[in-house]
């Protein structure tokens, strides 16, 4: 009697997908298991439900990477209670499975995963991964605020301030003329140097 094995993804998606794509469809197929999981078993089952494939390595050893994908990006932990070789899905993991649209959420924190302004890292960062992505928007361009103005010498009246959460922002003079362009410049500038991480001995940390 020959067992039937079902692949965690299918074979034309392994071969067509980058791995980011291939490692979400495994993390849904792992998400509808239960008991903890083993990448051995795992692998192994794989490469049965490929046998009958031209390419069934090819296709196990990207199933592989997409694997150590969701480990490098903590969608699967390890078991305290239980022996090195066991993982189980990460609560990250977990609320990803249930939300696949939760990968704009997901994304958007990796891409702060790099140091920030020290005017943003506090306030911006932790309103940010608690989900209060309002409040960490106007923190962020308070800050810009406050930077511009100190880097301009310009008042009040020339730097509208941010809007705050649920209010629209400050419209533009029409009579500004070159002094509010100058501030406008400035303002992108230090928008720039802020709000993009950037490594320690850039020139935009002196």
């Amino acid at each position: 009697m020959r067992y039937t094995f079902t692949p965690p993804v299918p074979a034309e998606q392994i071969r067509q997908l980058p791995t980011r794509d291939v490692a979400l469809l495994l993390l849904q197929h792992l998400a509808g298991g239960t008991g903890f999981l083993q990448y051995g078993g795992a692998m192994g089952s794989a490469r049965q439900a490929f046998q009958d494939e031209p390419d069934t390595e090819v296709l196990v050893d990207r199933l592989s990477d997409a694997w150590a994908w969701l480990e490098a990006n903590a969608l699967l932990s390890r078991v305290p209670s239980q022996s090195e070789a066991f993982r189980q899905l990460s609560r990250d993991g977990r609320n990803l499975a249930k939300d696949p649209e939760g990968i704009t959420r997901f994304e958007a924190r990796q891409r702060l995963t790099g140091p920030l302004h020290p005017a943003l890292e506090d306030t911006v960062r932790t309103n940010f991964d608690l989900g209060d992505y309002e409040t960490a928007c106007f923190a962020a361009m308070k800050a810009v605020e406050v930077a511009v103005r100190d880097a301009s010498g310009l008042d009040n009246s020339l730097v509208p301030p941010a809007a705050a959460p649920g209010r629209p922002p400050a419209g533009r003079n029409a009579d500004e003329g070159s002094t509010g362009a100058a501030a406008r410049r400035v303002a992108r500038r230090h928008t720039t140097r802020m709000c993009h991480p950037y490594p320690k001995d850039s020139p935009g940390t002196r």
